[in-house]
């Protein structure tokens, strides 16, 4: 999802709006990382929310390295192995 958004009365204004899906292996290792692209690079650094699609495999993650052009996540877990996915946002509210 990427584009124009412009709704009224208090709610979100962007410029450009974009959404997705990571999916990464995790190595057992204890931290992991990954990058995103973004498909359209933001005038300036988004804001980006990311959320766990299983949140009981987790147990921490944070989010690195904003620029306008992507970002990276991080997950920190004792020894979790195999695939894990989240689901991001991005967008920037400098609508004008």
């Amino acid at each position: 999802m990427s584009g124009r958004a412009g709704f009224v009365s208090g709610s979100i204004h962007a410029q450009n709006l974009q959404a997705g899906a990571i999916t990464f292996t995790l190595g057992g290792t204890g931290t992991d990382t990954t990058s995103v692209t973004f498909k359209k690079k933001f005038k300036a650094v988004p804001y980006i929310v990311v959320s766990p699609t299983d949140p009981k495999a987790i147990t921490r993650y944070n989010v690195y390295n904003k620029a306008n052009s992507g970002f990276s996540l991080k997950v920190i877990s004792s020894s979790l192995t195999g695939a894990i996915s989240f689901d991001y946002v991005a967008f920037d509210d400098r609508y004008n």
